[in-house]
């Protein structure tokens, strides 16, 4: 047997650890139907559905659920039989997001299914990962939350939004196409409606726009959704899709459908200060970011497929670093997997087209300086 290498024993290490400490005190089995009505040159972007989830000991006498800004005063309502609601009591967040704890008259009966309905127009107030102009949309499951996300307490007390199953449909006239990443996708031409079936829990991402599907078939089919012709989405999948099969060799394999890049304005990306998006099963990228393929930012952006969505920290404390860390380590494998004669130059001053603080120079700077 040949022995194990000193980085590939502390990556074994590190994921054993992380997956023994996803443990949270969340709804059981939360399940959503989700309808979105999206008309973009009128900046609308309505809600409604239900939510529902089995009832555990933990969470029987209220339910805190949060929405973003939106553009009047949402409807929540409980529809399970014989549970009132006693109070609905708000908070706003740092990020401007509405924590609505709803309190029940009577504690619940653990096992059993709560459901809840809700309606709201989100409308175009822009906020963390959402924004919404006449040619693009972005409602980022990770950033503010434009469904009700269902908060979940980790056992250092913080708070992150619980993963679900759900079918959400999503109605928009052509020539806008809604993408998501990491669903089955149905759609119905003659309502203009498409529906994401998500059976394996998961955070909900949508993006909408004009756009052109390609696929390339590989161990996982990579679909690359674009907007400028000038975008070869073809060329950047078949890449991409051998980034992602060398990562399988260090972080193991992946249950995804199917694998998306989601391109999105550069205009967008300067207005918000966001610089790509790794979601499991995708990544968004600026068009830039897809003109000249770099090896250094995909295997950074495809490595977070692992660090930070399939394995998950407890609590808030070093979650960041660690899988930051660790994806940083992907994409430093990538470039001396696919660019070898970069790999030097990008330990020491920074890869090529790629972030320069991701280098030696860099750290030595910042010490001088005192940061």
């Amino acid at each position: 047997m040949k022995p194990v290498r000193p980085a590939v024993a502390i990556i074994l290490t590190l994921y054993i650890i992380l997956l023994c400490h996803v443990c949270l005190c969340a709804q059981d089995q939360l399940h959503y139907e989700l309808e979105v009505n999206a008309h973009l040159p009128a900046r609308q972007f309505r809600v409604q559905g239900t939510l529902s989830f089995l009832v555990t000991a933990a969470v029987a006498d209220s339910l805190v659920v949060m929405l973003s800004k939106c553009a009047a005063p949402p409807s929540l309502r409980v529809r399970t039989p014989g549970v009132q609601v006693a109070r609905i009591d708000t908070t706003v967040n740092s990020g401007g997001d509405i924590l609505y704890h709803i309190r029940f008259a009577k504690t619940a009966r653990p096992g059993s299914r709560l459901e809840l309905s809700y309606a709201y127009e989100r409308g175009g107030a822009p906020a963390f990962q959402y924004y919404i102009d006449s040619t693009f949309c972005m409602a980022g499951g990770y950033g503010a939350a434009w469904y009700p996300q269902v908060v979940s307490l980790a056992d250092d007390g913080t708070r992150r939004y619980t993963r679900a199953t759900g079918n959400i449909h999503v109605k928009v006239a052509p020539p806008y196409m809604p993408v998501m990443a990491a669903s089955r996708l149905k759609k119905d031409a003659n309502s203009h409606t498409y529906t994401f079936r998500y059976a394996v829990p998961d955070i909900f991402s949508l993006y909408i726009a004009p756009y052109r599907r390609q696929e390339v078939k590989g161990r996982i089919p990579f679909y690359c959704f674009t907007l400028s012709s000038e975008t070869d989405g073809a060329a950047v999948s078949a890449r991409a899709s051998q980034v992602l099969d060398h990562l399988f060799t260090l972080f193991g394999p992946l249950a995804i459908p199917d694998f998306s890049i989601i391109e999105f304005p550069d205009a967008v990306s300067e207005k918000t200060g966001i610089g790509g998006a790794s979601l499991m099963g995708g990544i968004l990228m600026p068009s830039n970011a897809l003109k000249r393929f770099n090896y250094a930012l995909f295997g950074h952006e495809l490595s977070h497929q692992w660090w930070g969505n399939k394995v998950l920290s407890r609590g808030d404390n070093g979650a960041q670093m660690l899988s930051e860390g660790l994806a940083q380590y992907g994409s430093l494998q990538v470039v001396e997997a696919f660019d070898s004669s970069q790999a030097i130059l990008y330990r020491k001053t920074g890869y090529p087209g790629y972030i320069p603080d991701q280098s030696g120079f860099w750290v030595s700077q910042e010490r001088r300086s005192g940061h």
